[in-house]
């Protein structure tokens, strides 16, 4: 992609910004000038050992050519506990080319002997969706952010070395030291299974396999309801510039994959993979919504948001609307929401910012004089420094012209409205997006201010989540902050129930210790706590409020790391108002390790095992309204650890060339106690094409779940 700041954006002015002086004057090291790490357990943001600048010492770091490290972590497990934490970089603006490589350092003291491999031989696996290996090294790669999780048990003392930068700049060099101890937020974040499996809930009204798929990286479904199909879009295909695997000058060809599957008949069909960009991020950056035969794909880039609409299902797409960040230095994060009320209003969420360039000040000054001013930086004279804003857009849509049956053929959007502004660079979460056809809207969204501390090496993450109401088309929005603390924002959701100033407002968001879920009786002007789901490091949640008979049916999903892996939960009540209903809580989606031959492992992860674990994929999930049922598309993810550590990852084929993941997840579809719903137009074909039987075999499962 072009980016119009050169390389101001690059590197001086990241959401860790250039140090300059301030390092520990006892290890000799008074100056980072690359890009430092963030390493986060679940949800929490872990802090450096007071050791910082400590080498692990030649012998163990001789053979990676590095002889002292610029920060230092130390991090306790029990022996043989499950353990799961991340290493991550991002840009300011997620904006530049992030890297982030993992090397096996220091076994039980010793150096490793053999390349990426004596991760596996000990008990650990990172694991990424376009994770390499090159040598001693497994490489991730993203445009703006890149993530890699690292899990798995080990028996010894373990030492990891992650090398962080942005945009080909100085590396950052983390030593990782892993100790037999006590058990620490790292174990927190990989809590045993306690809960029942998905045999032991009734809930499950049907459960199939519609897709699979074995190329290289498949992520992120985005799901709605179309009339009486399910309508499904993901990426699919294999990376570019993967190391030693079809080199392309680093660049990634996404193809979008639109699917839909007929209940009725038991039937998939779709389209042929339609290519969206060069990008290679690791953000959710589409989402989809659906009403009868009215389908809208919107993805966000950096310049902007696309919103493909299509009046047949998807058959075909006839109209294509642009909405362009505004000027040079103005860009989109990569993230979309999208949602659409029963009488096919369209709202459609997203972030921008715009970064002014300073070229000029007295050392350690702002523009403002000041030594610091939220993310303005300042610098030597001729120092790049950039100031931000970021800015929370609402667009909102109408149909402009319908055919014979009331159904929308064109539709036309008022100017954008800025919900929520900052004057600094913020790293927002995914959004949750209500809205009726009343015209109430509600808008469920977070962010974290990220700092960086030049004197100790540490990161202070702060978090807000907040909801923005609007009663009626022409209110007031009523924002306020529904929950905030020290911790790293992921996914809050939103669902309604009602109309007007009685709107009920159900929020669902993480905390440090687990899900929480909210709830306003009075359309968002205040919000009480009901429920937590005790789970460190549980994340993205999804709440689904739907009245049968006399009762408040809801569902509370959510994503929770265990020992094997990622699984979806639920907490479920069957009359959520009952001053006795008691909550239920199931395993929809199991995860497991199991070594090759089939055979469960003991303890995890086993000294030499080629392993395969099961589980759901990163933000693998999304669900969908059928009138009362909840429709749920789950990502099955099989990671096989010999394709990754032997540098042979799934079947990759020249022609597959993507390496990234999409964005945005929300409520599509509210047809419950709306007072004028659209009358269905008679059902459209939507997409035509075959689509292979799913192959058991496959790396990539794609599984829908109803639930009652």
């Amino acid at each position: 992609m072009t980016r119009t700041l050169g390389t101001a954006i690059l590197f001086a002015a990241l959401i860790l910004p250039a140090c300059g002086g301030g390092g520990n004057t006892t290890t000799g090291q008074t100056e980072l000038t690359g890009t430092p790490l963030l390493v986060t357990a679940g949800v929490t943001t872990l802090d450096p050992s007071v050791s910082v600048g400590a080498a692990a010492g030649p012998a163990a770091l001789a053979r990676l050519g590095v002889q002292e490290t610029d920060t230092v972590y130390d991090l306790t497990t029990p022996a043989g506990a499950p353990f799961r934490f991340d290493v991550s970089v991002r840009g300011a603006g997620s904006l530049g080319d992030a890297e982030v490589s993992i090397a096996h350092a220091e076994d039980d003291g010793r150096a490793p002997f053999g390349d990426a491999d004596t991760l596996r031989e000990v008990g650990i696996v990172p694991f990424a969706g376009q994770i390499v290996a090159n040598g001693p090294w497994l490489e991730v790669e993203g445009e703006g952010l890149a993530r890699c999780a690292i899990q798995g048990t080990i028996d010894r003392d373990q030492s990891l070395l992650v090398e962080s930068r942005l945009d080909g700049g100085k590396a950052v060099l983390t030593l990782i030291r892993l100790r037999i101890g006590a058990a620490s937020a790292i174990n927190d974040s990989a809590r045993e299974d306690d809960e029942g499996p998905a045999a032991d809930y009734d809930g499950i009204e049907f459960e199939r396999t519609i897709f699979s798929s074995d190329v290289w990286h498949v992520c992120y479904p985005a799901a709605a309801q179309s009339g009486d199909k399910t309508t499904v879009v993901l990426y699919e295909g294999s990376g570019g510039g993967i190391g030693p695997f079809f080199p392309q000058n680093g660049n990634t060809k996404l193809n979008e994959r639109r699917l839909q599957y007929a209940r009725a008949t038991d039937t998939m069909t779709g389209s042929a993979p339609v290519g969206v960009g060069t990008e290679n991020g690791v953000f959710r950056d589409h989402e989809v919504a659906a009403l009868f035969n009215t389908l809208g794909v919107a993805r966000a880039s950096h310049k902007g948001v696309k919103l493909d609409l299509s009046f047949d299902r998807g058959a075909t797409f006839g109209q294509t609307i642009d909405f362009p960040v505004p000027g040079d230095q103005s860009f989109a994060q990569p993230i979309v929401q999208i949602a659409m009320a029963a009488d096919y209003r369209i709202a459609l969420a997203f972030w921008r910012i715009t970064a002014t360039e300073q070229t000029d000040g007295d050392p350690g000054e702002n523009e403002n004089g000041d030594e610091s001013d939220g993310n303005a930086r300042g610098g030597p004279a001729g120092f790049h420094s950039l100031f931000f804003k970021s800015e929370l857009i609402l667009v909102e849509g109408t149909p402009n012209a319908v055919d014979g049956e009331g159904a929308p053929t064109s539709y036309s959007f008022d100017a954008p409205h800025v919900v929520y502004s900052e004057d600094r660079d913020l790293a927002p979460t995914l959004m949750g997006l209500a809205t009726n056809d009343d015209g109430d809207l509600v808008l469920g969204y977070g962010f974290t201010r990220f700092s960086f501390n030049e004197e100790d090496f540490t990161f202070t993450a702060d978090t807000e989540y907040r909801a923005a109401a609007r009663i009626g088309d022409d209110g007031a929005f009523t924002d306020r902050l529904v929950h905030g603390e020290e911790m790293t924002a992921v996914d809050p959701n939103v669902e309604i129930l009602g109309f007007g100033e009685t709107l009920r407002i159900f929020y669902a968001a993480e905390s440090s210790d687990g899900i929480r879920l909210f709830t306003s009786e009075d359309g968002g002007a205040t919000y009480e706590l009901k429920t937590l789901v005790e789970w460190a490091g549980a994340h993205m949640p999804t709440v689904s409020v739907r009245p049968q008979d006399d009762a408040l049916r809801v569902d509370l999903l959510y994503l929770a790391p265990t020992g094997d892996g990622l699984e979806l939960r639920l907490r479920h009540w069957d009359d959520f108002d009952a001053e006795d209903g008691e909550p239920e809580d199931a395993t929809l989606v199991e995860a497991s390790i199991e070594e090759e031959d089939g055979t469960e492992s003991n303890n995890g992860l086993g000294s030499l095992a080629r392993l395969t674990i099961r589980q759901v994929g990163d933000h693998g999930y999304d669900t969908a309204r059928d009138g009362d049922d909840l429709v749920v598309i789950v990502h099955k993810l099989t990671i096989r650890t010999a394709e990754i550590f032997e540098q042979f990852p799934f079947d990759i084929e020249p022609g597959d060339n993507l390496n990234g993941q999409p964005g945005g997840r929300g409520n599509e579809n509210f047809l419950f106690g709306l007072a004028q719903a659209a009358t269905p137009p008679t059902p459209a074909a939507g997409l035509t094409d075959d689509v292979p039987e799913p192959n058991p075999d496959h790396q990539h499962q794609l599984c829908l779940l109803i639930l009652d």
